[in-house]
């Protein structure tokens, strides 16, 4: 399992509906609120819309003679087949590849043409057509015609074209400024193509070419059906976006999996049921098994399969490619650990935006997987080399503000070849070219990616109670399939849900198992599952906890029972329940206490920056942030929510931002809050939690800034939660009474004078005591006491340590003496210094504080 090295913690973002029309609109629809919600998101805020989106069978394809090249394509091709001449399809190796050439091959074979295939050698030819593979084959073909590739291959078009050979260009990827001189070139994405769609997958344009050449020809248009379950396929392999005409596509396409002898064959080997496949059994289970094949060896293995009509064939080819599968996940595991070794021994790595990573005898063809796993890990961008000799293959993946097509195309001068789109790119290029593109491409992507680009976030899209969550609820989210880039599963928030059931579970416990119910509710208990989250989910949270889960909703079928599913994304612990009276006053919109008074207004000069003012609150008593949450709001596009790092408490992860008029996103920062890209009109900054130091409070002042161009400030530190500070770090930090209560404890705890400690498990137990002590505190004790030799520990992670009590022999042991325990009375009493300090700030310094950091900024 890949270890996450996310700079960020995730933040929920969630967005406001008008709540009256979006409940119109699921009347008018007759599905539920939620999914009326998600629906209207995404765009779809009308019956009609969302009638066609939901019944993709509706959809008008637009005219594949509207591709712009599909006329003198289909002339020639036409031509080709009523001549008898030779046709040669050249396809690529990955699925789309695959697919594309099977589909072409097929249609062609139909129409009567003389037609063979080739698919280049991934680690002997690379990526598209090359001048050794037009040389080879020229003799053996009069037309040639490109599936997925071609539209970046000027010189070897101009070769085949010395040769004799007319040249069909099909493909799908970004053109650079020069087109190759083909008979034709069908590509959506070059400039002056009227298509209205351009992100088909490169099997989708083969197939517009194949419905136009049956049109051409005189067939019906339904028989280009039959072909649909390879678009589905390449389409959803390929990572394209699921919407208009591809969403169209693949779930026309879906249907008819079965019915290819190949297909059904592979997904029976994949554990797939072909009747009916889900997109993400395709992704994951199926189209990996494909990508092998050209990964390791000859993708024309996937090609045969794909076409084949003989079962034994089938069966044999299918248990081929999962073989090679099964190699290339070993091969792929062994590059991940070698990989991760090298970024954490490199310096630059925590503070890089981009990842760069080279290796000798890397195999080529499992790099882009690599880079894909770096990318899941890390959240920036990431290349990976594989470096043979003087040379170096390249495959990169990409984040979604990062486009990295029109990156590396400011670096082509240092490459022999490259091509891609906008989150996927190939290229090769001298070895000794590497460590200076290294340095440039991390300083371009230094300067194009903010911190703010690097936080991951959830897209929270609906708020649901547990109670919510039906089998009713999973099969209408599943009309929404199918899933993929550009329509994702609906994420949404089971908000305070009580946990019932929490557990590592898989063959090497790293997936996290989990129940949880509605609070005060005998029943209705809802599984889920994290994969990859056993930690430190499975130790953090147990039975009892209150949590909100950021997830989406899945089906879970066996023996003909189904149930729904929660699929964890995050997961934030709910806050102590005397903090849930003004939590519900968020969620209601109504509050019990009279209106409190207003608070002071401190202007902040900054000459050429953004407008800012001090909402100070400090002066009032209680717990004055839900007022402060209502008051921000007003006039506000964005809302900032600044909250204390470590368990990165969930209480405003609950807020319905619908109850707040224009509202338009919330984002909640646990601890460090990064700079913004793009400073919205106005902005507001609630601080949630008083920050622990004086540097934490200034940094989150100063990021604040660059996030609107007018920005609220609201200091909510009242007596009261000043008090909750100084409390915690007592807690965190605790002073020489509090020591000798949990010595005494972890005595009665270790049995035999040895044994393990959780450290939650101690707080918990000593609290019940009335010692106030955090795990943080008793971390610290440990400390403190193996300094003096009064134990010895080791830690197991998650909060967990092994630890032996060493006998005294009746010494007395002075812990006051101790370097550990001094070094935490200093730090406690300076945090309480600034605690009292910033309590007792004037506005005079609390406007020099904000104006300093910004400055500083």
């Amino acid at each position: 399992m890949t270890t996450s090295h996310l700079p960020h913690d995730p933040v929920w973002m969630f967005h406001s509906v008008p709540e009256d029309r979006v409940q119109a609109l699921a009347r008018s629809c007759a599905i539920p609120i939620p999914l009326a919600r998600v629906l209207w998101q995404r765009g779809y805020t009308t019956p009609d819309a969302v009638r066609a989106f939901l019944d993709p069978t509706t959809y008008s394809h637009p005219d594949p003679f509207s591709l712009l090249g599909m006329e003198p394509a289909v002339e020639r091709i036409v031509r080709a087949i009523n001549r008898g001449e030779r046709i040669l399809v050249y396809g690529d190796y990955d699925v789309d590849g695959q697919a594309s050439t099977a589909l072409l091959v097929s249609a062609l074979r139909e129409f009567g043409a003389r037609v063979e295939y080739y698919i280049p050698n991934r680690l002997h030819e690379g990526y598209g057509l090359s001048q050794g593979a037009v040389r080879e084959l020229a003799p053996k073909a009069d037309l040639l015609i490109t599936v997925d590739c071609g539209i970046t291959s000027i010189d070897e078009v101009a070769l085949a074209r010395e040769l004799g050979v007319d040249c069909v260009i099909t493909d799908h990827h970004e053109p650079q400024a020069e087109i190759p001189a083909a008979v034709a070139v069908i590509d959506p994405k070059q400039k002056g193509c009227p298509y209205p769609e351009k992100d088909l997958s490169g099997c989708g344009v083969a197939y517009k070419l194949a419905c136009a050449l049956s049109r051409a020809l005189g067939r019906p248009d339904a028989d280009t059906d039959r072909w649909l379950d390879l678009v589905a396929l390449a389409t959803i392999a390929d990572v394209v976006p699921l919407v208009g005409e591809n969403r169209a596509l693949v779930a026309k396409g879906l249907q008819r999996f079965h019915r290819r002898i190949g297909l059904r064959t592979l997904c029976e080997v994949a554990g797939v049921d072909p009747e009916r496949p889900r997109s993400g059994q395709i992704a994951f289970s199926v189209a990996p098994r494909l990508n092998a094949a050209g990964r390791l060896d000859d993708a024309t293995v996937g090609v045969r399969l794909l076409l084949t009509e003989d079962p034994a064939e089938a069966q044999r080819l299918a248990e081929l490619v999962d073989g090679q599968n099964r190699e290339r996940q070993e091969v792929e595991r062994r590059i991940v650990d070698e990989a991760e070794e090298i970024l954490a021994q490199d310096p630059e790595t925590p503070h890089a935006h981009a990842l760069v990573v080279a290796g000798q005898r890397w195999h080529p063809g499992v790099i882009g997987i690599v880079a894909s796993r770096l990318v899941e890990s890390y959240g920036r961008p990431a290349l990976v080399l594989a470096v043979d000799g003087d040379e170096a293959v390249g495959s990169g993946r990409s984040i979604g503000p990062f486009n990295l097509f029109r990156a590396l195309s400011r670096f082509k001068d240092y490459f022999t070849h490259f091509g891609g789109h906008s989150m996927a790119a190939g290229f090769s290029l001298p070895a000794a070219n590497i460590p200076r593109f290294k340095r440039e491409f991390m300083a371009y992507a230094k300067e194009t990616l903010s911190e703010t680009d690097l936080a991951p976030v959830l897209r929270v899209e609906a708020i649901l109670q547990p109670d919510e969550i039906t089998l009713e609820l999973a099969e209408a989210v599943q009309s929404l399939a199918p899933f993929g880039l550009g329509n994702p599963q609906p994420l949404v928030m089971v908000a305070d849900g009580l946990i019932c059931e929490s557990r590592a579970v898989g063959r090497e416990g790293d997936h996290w198992r989990l129940a949880l119910r509605a609070p005060g509710s005998p029943g209705g208990v809802i599984p889920g599952i994290g994969f990859g989250m056993a930690e430190p989910f499975s130790e953090r949270i147990r039975p009892g906890d209150r949590v909100d889960v950021a997830c989406t909703i899945g089906m879970n079928e066996w023996n003909g029972f189904r149930e729904p599913q929660l699929q964890v994304r995050d997961v934030r612990c709910t806050q102590a329940e005397s903090l849930r009276l003004a939590e519900r006053t968020l969620l209601t919109g109504r509050r019990d206490a009279p209106e409190p008074p207003r608070p002071r207004r401190l202007p902040v000069a900054v000459p050429g920056g953004p407008t800012l003012q001090i909402f100070d609150w400090r002066g009032h008593g209680g717990d004055i942030r839900p007022a402060a949450l209502h008051a921000a709001v007003e006039g506000c596009d964005l809302v900032l929510l600044w909250t204390a790092g470590g368990d990165r408490q969930g209480l405003m992860s609950r807020i319905k931002t619908e109850r707040f008029g224009g509202l338009s996103e919330v984002y909640i920062f646990a601890g460090r809050m990064p700079d913004s890209a793009a400073a919205r009109e106005r902005a507001a900054l609630v601080f949630w939690s008083v920050p622990r130091d004086y540097e934490t409070f200034v940094a989150a002042l100063a990021a604040a800034s660059s996030w609107g161009k007018a920005v609220d400030l609201h200091v909510t530190f009242t007596a009261e939660l000043l008090a909750e500070a100084k409390a915690a770090v007592a807690a965190d930090l605790p002073d020489i009474e509090t020591l000798r209560h949990l010595y005494r404890a972890l005595a009665r705890t270790v049995a035999g004078g040895r044994g393990t400690v959780r450290l939650h498990e101690l707080s918990e137990a000593l609290s019940r005591e009335g010692v106030a002590i955090s795990a943080a505190g008793v971390a610290y004790g440990l400390d403190v006491f193996s300094e003096a030799g009064l134990v010895h520990m080791a830690a197991e992670g998650n909060g967990k340590y092994i630890v032996g009590i060493e006998p005294t022999g009746g010494r007395k042991v002075d812990l006051t003496r101790g370097v550990r325990y001094n070094e935490g009375i200093t730090l406690r009493e300076r945090l309480s210094g600034y605690l009292t300090r910033i309590a007792s700030m004037s506005d005079a310094e609390l406007v020099a504080a904000v104006h300093t950091s910004v400055i500083g900024a």
